[in-house]
């Protein structure tokens, strides 16, 4: 699974830093003090996972499903956040006439 989502990520590359940021945390603890040192997710961790959105902890992950993940995981640790609004004309001159005055709105 970690090499199949691996390459999903690969052809979104707005989703890197989503992806090295999963890497990071599911990680198993001391991962390189086992042999091979490689970042992936504790087997059983894993397989729970499967389990719970497949019903069979041996089932490959779909891509769209990985990709959806990424996503999530980006937007919910301010990896992709939502571009902001720009104030209105009147709304920013009412908040420079509010603030030159000592007032707050």
């Amino acid at each position: 699974m970690v090499v199949g989502g691996g390459g999903v990520a690969g052809r979104a590359a707005r989703l890197w830093a989503a992806a090295a940021g999963q890497v990071v945390r599911l990680a198993r603890p001391r991962w390189w003090r086992r042999w091979p040192p490689v970042p992936a997710p504790d087997p059983h961790y894993l397989r729970f996972r499967l389990q719970t959105q497949y019903g069979d902890p041996d089932r490959e992950p779909e891509p769209a499903d990985v990709l959806a993940y990424l996503r999530w995981s980006g937007t919910t640790a301010g990896l992709q956040a939502e571009p902001e609004i720009p104030l209105a004309p009147v709304t920013l001159a009412r908040r420079e006439r509010a603030t030159s005055s000592g007032r707050r709105d």
